[in-house]
């Protein structure tokens, strides 16, 4: 009985999340001392002690690595990747192999995607009198890549005061909520619907600090480049120069002379 139901919740897991076998991405080679602006990710499943008392000890191991299975999908569709897997707990981080400025949303993104899933694996579970829980925190900023462990040498994890803050948001997330700092905040805030709860002191930061709780997705999205409110008939300044120089090369290479070659260079390297 007990192994027809572990087919039957697998079968019914795959259903959704897919048990794709496709290539992972690439683990970032972090350098020992390295510095990094990065998007980090905590989530805490709640629930787990309860569970422990309603199923034995290799149902519960399936069900929660079943859950933490279709989170990493969640995490490495949407660009990042797994720090570590500690207890009932996962840590993710954006942007430490190729930064872009669209870390922090993809982090949301991935937080979004991982509750969709929860609440399909809880419609699973149901019939089980199961229910469980989870919370998010999210915060973007300066980190360090360290060793762990004296015998892991070729181990290495993100340390930083952006690292402990995601962790306290996490911890002060409401269940079922997804917490983002201020600085998360500022480069989400026109792609999703957020809630302003003020501040709140953490532990371990002498000063109150700015939180949010993403609600939803702005489904009146706007390009990147038109978010600042002053951008719309914004003025070309400051590269008068450069303007006249690049019209002149135009004029001079027009398409009349069909003979004429223009050189044209490319920057490479991340911008």
């Amino acid at each position: 009985m007990k192994n027809n139901w572990i087919s039957d919740f697998k079968a019914q897991l795959n259903q959704f999340s897919g048990e794709k076998k496709e290539a992972r991405p690439p683990i970032p080679k972090l350098r020992p001392g390295e510095r990094k602006t990065v998007t980090i990710l905590f989530l805490d499943l709640k629930g787990f002690t309860s569970i422990s008392e309603k199923l034995d000890p290799e149902e519960l191991h399936f069900v929660i690595d079943q859950c933490f299975k279709t989170f990493t999908r969640d995490i490495e569709t949407h660009g990042g990747y797994i720090d570590k897997y500690e207890g009932d707990c996962i840590m993710a981080l954006f942007g430490a192999k190729l930064a872009s400025e669209f870390d922090a949303e993809a982090a949301v993104r991935s937080g979004v995607a991982m509750f969709a899933h929860l609440d399909q694996i809880n419609q699973i579970l149901k019939d089980k009198n199961i229910a469980l829980g989870m919370r998010v925190g999210i915060n973007s900023g300066l980190v360090v890549a360290g060793p762990v462990g004296k015998e892991r040498a070729g181990d290495f994890t993100v340390y930083g005061d952006a690292v402990n803050l995601a962790s306290r948001l996490e911890s002060n997330a409401p269940v079922g909520e997804i917490m983002i700092s201020e600085e998360v905040h500022k480069q989400v805030k026109s792609r999703f619907e957020c809630k302003d709860l003020g501040t709140i002191q953490v532990k371990g930061k002498t000063q109150p600090v700015q939180v949010f709780t993403v609600q939803k997705k702005n489904i009146q999205l706007v390009e990147k480049w038109e978010r600042a409110s002053l951008v719309e008939n914004a003025p070309f300044v400051g590269r008068e120069l450069e303007l006249l120089n690049l019209k002149n090369f135009l004029q001079h290479h027009s398409v009349s002379d069909s003979r004429s070659i223009s050189p044209l260079f490319a920057l490479q390297g991340t911008p």
